[in-house]
């Protein structure tokens, strides 16, 4: 337990980075992603160590897990791919989809399908509470408001925090 929470402590630098990157740019920083990864693959070694586990017994997890990462990315670009030519304009960017990607190889990709639910139930609260306070906010709050592309959803930060809140909660 202790180590998932170390663990958590060290990705929230990434991704509160990537987070502010995205509410601001619209862009997930590829450095953010390899050091998530980076990250989680220390972590994954260092309890083998801690636990007796041998290293090729760890190593085999983590390419398991890489695996699961690439085949979430790739199912993740096709959804992609097929929404931008469903609605006409960009459903998600590279960074999400590599993020999304990431939370699998952080996660699972079981779990990563529950961080994908809350992902986008976090970004619908946060986008609601947005919508109204543009409503009923002061001219300088809804110019700050409008100063974002129409229709842009900055998904990095919802996704990171569903893969904070999940790595906390556990198995």
């Amino acid at each position: 337990m202790l180590g998932r929470i170390l663990e958590v402590a060290c990705l929230l630098i990434p991704l509160v980075y990537l987070s502010i990157k995205d509410l601001r740019e619209r862009t997930i920083p590829n450095v953010s992603i390899l050091a998530i990864i980076l990250i989680h693959a220390a972590h994954v070694m260092v309890r083998s160590l801690v636990n007796g586990v041998p290293p090729g017994q760890a190593l085999q997890e983590l390419f398991f897990l890489l695996i699961q990462a690439v085949v979430v990315g790739a199912a993740f670009l096709l959804f992609t791919l097929i929404m931008d030519y469903v609605l006409g304009k960009e459903s998600a960017g590279g960074g999400d989809i590599k993020l999304f990607a990431v939370t699998a190889f952080c996660l699972g990709w079981r779990r990563c399908i529950v961080a994908v639910m809350l992902a986008c139930v976090f970004g619908v609260i946060f986008f609601g509470i947005r919508w109204v306070l543009a409503r009923c906010a002061n001219k300088k709050a809804q110019d700050d408001i409008a100063a974002y592309p129409e229709g842009s959803f900055a998904w990095g930060p919802w996704i990171a925090l569903a893969l904070c809140l999940l790595m906390v909660l556990g198995d």
